[in-house]
């Protein structure tokens, strides 16, 4: 089996955990690339790439994400531009298929977090999608309720779990030598938001749930890269010896020290369907503290504190709760671990290989 994939994601894990698999059973990967200059250049070079993989006998069409197809900021503004890359878009999947590609998506998010395009074209961009694919890959039936509410309707879906992250990044320091590397005292109840900081995250929200936390025994630790002005604003003024906000890329040989040091980690977000985030935190062994939002909400209570984010303090209460029984969160804290072993990574590549060698046979 030959799979063309896009985008190739190198700085998330996913694609790789995924497919490493399959290619260890003599699947062939590739990767379709767009050139990023303009949407026109970019229609012309991805036919030519798939009438290229399709000549090598290629078959298969796997798409994760459409941000490619988005401008940059300056291109935005122009009518004329966001027009191209639309139907550039979507001569890009009419290509696809008229070639003779079985077209699969995996719904990692019904719509994209920050908008690709302008306008109802967004809305439009996914019902092309659905139309065009052959399945659809969701990771829980969250998903699926999601993509309904929207009038999206698959023609067939398949239900993959995301799989862990456990053993993918260095695990083997305790949380004394993570609290040192650090500098945090081990004697605090500490909270943890990592990841990149972007408005659907909530880390607004959590600042302020924190503020009325807080006590001269916790930190909240915030670490991650910021490029939204009105958010580093925020995080500046909001940093003391009480809140310590990391400005910068956490690599990959770090996230270690982070996790193993602090005791919980909060994923306020305000929009969310599968968090990949939440499973790289129960992969450290981490209770999570998220709200009642697509997949999230399908985990399990001995591993989570769930709070209602339409209610005031919803947030706030949970954070308390955790902070009045440490016991009980280190507890969650080693059923996460044993909750995220269970989501290997070859049990997840072998139902999708097989979804896709079904899908092939039509």
């Amino acid at each position: 089996m030959k799979i063309l994939v896009f985008p190739k994601d190198s700085g998330n894990p996913y694609q790789s955990q995924l497919f490493n698999p399959m290619r260890a059973k003599g699947v062939q990967i590739g990767y379709l690339k767009l050139s990023t200059i303009n949407p026109i250049v970019d229609i012309f070079f991805s036919v030519i790439q798939l009438i290229g993989y399709r000549f090598l006998g290629y078959s298969l069409f796997h798409i994760h994400w459409v941000y490619p197809f988005g401008l940059n900021a300056k291109m935005r503004q122009v009518k004329l531009f966001n027009t191209c890359a639309y139907w550039c878009y979507v001569l890009a999947l009419m290509s696809i298929k008229f070639l003779g590609y079985k077209l699969v998506w995996t719904a990692h998010n019904v719509l994209p977090h920050e908008p690709v395009f302008v306008g109802n074209r967004e809305l439009k961009a996914r019902e092309w999608l659905i139309k065009l694919a052959d399945f659809v890959i969701v990771h829980s039936e969250s998903t699926v309720d999601e993509l309904a509410k929207l009038g999206l309707h698959p023609k067939k879906c398949v239900t993959i779990p995301h799989g862990s992250y456990v053993g993918v990044y260095p695990n083997n320091i305790s949380q004394e030598e993570a609290r040192k590397k650090l500098g945090l005292r081990e004697d605090k109840f500490i909270y943890l938001f990592l990841g990149q900081i972007r408005d659907y995250k909530g880390v607004d929200v959590l600042l302020d749930a924190y503020s009325r936390v807080r006590t001269e025994n916790t930190i909240l630790v915030i670490a991650g890269v910021c490029r939204d002005p009105e958010l580093r604003k925020l995080l500046n003024n909001s940093a003391d010896d009480s809140t310590v906000w990391h400005d910068g890329l956490v690599s990959d040989d770090v996230l270690q020290n982070y996790f193993n040091a602090v005791d919980v980690a909060v994923l306020p977000f305000k929009k969310i369907i599968t968090s990949g985030s939440a499973l790289l935190a129960l992969s450290f062994g981490k209770a999570v503290i998220i709200p009642t939002m697509g997949d999230l909400s399908k985990l399990p209570s001995s591993i989570s504190y769930v709070y209602n984010p339409t209610q005031v303090n919803g947030l706030k209460e949970a954070m308390e709760l955790a902070l009045s029984n440490k016991t009980e969160v280190h507890k969650k804290g080693n059923s996460a671990l044993e909750y995220a072993k269970t989501l290997a990574w070859s049990n997840i590549a072998t139902v999708t290989l097989e979804a896709f060698e079904d899908i092939l046979k039509k």
